[in-house]
């Protein structure tokens, strides 16, 4: 079976992680303790010093990671013990000469901070009881400078100022270094009906006259198309604007450790379910905290004479340690605050696959009280986008169901129709810019 071909760009940022909390300081994260243990064993950690509430560990042995990447050597702990934050891993073999390529992560005050291409190599394998000596205290933090508007924006490795803009770009090209042209076939949780790939040949994924397009592709091309039966509009087609979670601090199923939809809108001209309007003219965003009530905190603003997909807009979002805002060409049309209880209690109880005993741990606007990045893309189908019941054009049903086992088989045998409407399955970006609150 031949799939619609590669439509995420995800921008990496490493300089350019957002992290809502105010702070008049940065903690800095020290020397990283590390022992390889006999017969087997690892175990890495930091100091503990006041107000740390997470160390993270992320390594590779004898190969690079990346900055986002999970490394097989993996753990997270929530509190320390005898003065130390300690992440062991009792099942890992390691010899003499071995290599670990890692990066940490560290919350204090609530915000997040990174040390990331580091590297340790193994000289002595130490028993299981032994202690190295431990790193002193960090630092205490740096306040900003007295000139320096305190901000609620946190960027790993420096102080930023309210209004300072922390990062543009205007697609003059394609840059490596901050974006990433992700290469995998998606699952769980919305199982969107593509291959993610990076192609040499006729990209998907390319910069000319200033703008970034992201478009869609088939792997191969398949007999029986035919022009005799195009309907207006991009069947099954969507465009969104994502931050999406660099770690997954909550959890990864189900969208434990929360999606923010910036703007989402799906290609065609005409879908509908009655006399609800699901078509281009429908702009879609908010927080995705759970896969079951998927839609809770989500909003949506309409257009009545022309589609969102007919001309530029500008998308913004406003993610404060209080609420999170959503905005086109300058207007509000979305907010979303928290209840007593934080984000969680915005859901009902039957909303069971929301991690409520890991949210009650983080702050009132968790999960997003931690590290995102931004995704730029172009989908066709999943199983969360275009709710079962809709009808296109000349009263035409959806040819999938969302819990279907089949529904991918099935959107590929109904090609015939969608595949002719995909007249421009692309999305064209004129710019991304973030400013410090």
């Amino acid at each position: 079976m031949a799939l619609p071909v590669n439509r995420r760009v995800v921008g990496l940022l490493i300089n350019f992680f957002i992290f809502i909390q105010t702070v008049c300081g940065q903690y800095q994260i020290p020397d990283v303790t590390i022992s390889a243990l006999k017969p087997k064993g690892f175990r890495a950690s930091i100091p503990d010093a006041p107000n740390v509430s997470l160390f993270v560990f992320q390594g590779n042995v004898n190969r690079p990671i990346g900055s986002t990447d999970v490394g097989t050597i993996s753990g997270e702990v929530l509190q320390a013990k005898d003065g130390r934050w300690t992440v062991e891993e009792p099942g890992i073999e390691l010899k003499i000469g071995d290599v670990i390529n890692y990066y940490v992560v560290v919350t204090a005050d609530r915000a997040g901070y990174v040390k990331d291409r580091l590297s340790y190599t193994v000289t002595a394998l130490e028993d299981r009881t032994s202690t190295s000596d431990f790193t002193p205290s960090p630092p205490k933090p740096t306040p900003a400078p007295s000139e320096c508007r305190p901000t609620a924006t946190l960027v790993q490795g420096r102080t930023v100022c309210a209004g300072q803009t922390i990062f543009e770009e205007n697609f003059d090209n394609f840059r490596d270094d901050i974006w990433q042209i992700e290469q995998y076939l998606p699952s769980s949780p919305n199982y969107p009906f593509v291959s993610y790939q990076r192609l040499t040949s006729d990209p998907t994924v390319s910069v000319s006259d200033g703008k970034l397009r992201i478009s869609l592709s088939l792997q191969q091309q398949q007999p029986g198309f035919t022009a005799d039966s195009i309907y207006t509009g991009s069947i099954n087609l969507y465009r969104e604007i994502l931050l999406e979670p660099f770690r997954n601090k909550y959890g990864s199923p189900h969208y434990s450790s929360g999606v923010l939809q910036i703007a989402s809108a799906r290609g065609n001209k005409e879908l509908s379910s009655g006399s609800t309007d699901y078509s281009n003219k429908v702009l879609f965003g908010g927080p995705i905290m759970d896969l079951q009530c998927h839609d809770t905190l989500l909003s949506s603003k309409i257009l009545t004479n022309e589609r969102w997909g007919d001309d530029y807009h500008e998308y913004s979002v406003r993610w404060a340690p209080e609420r999170i805002i959503l905005s086109v060409d300058g207007v509000e049309w979305a907010r979303v605050e928290p209840t007593a209880s934080g984000l969680r209690g915005r859901f009902p109880a039957q909303c069971t696959q929301l991690p409520r005993d890991l949210l009650q741990f983080g702050s009132k606007m968790a999960p997003f009280d931690d590290y995102f990045y931004i995704t730029l893309g172009v989908g066709a189908g999943s199983i969360t986008e275009f709710p079962d019941g809709v009808k296109t054009a000349n009263d035409r049903p959806k040819p999938w169901s969302n819990p279907g086992r089949k529904a991918l088989l099935n959107f590929w045998q109904d090609m015939d129709s969608w595949f002719p409407t995909w007249n421009q399955p692309q999305m064209l970006v004129d710019y991304v810019k973030v400013v410090a609150l």
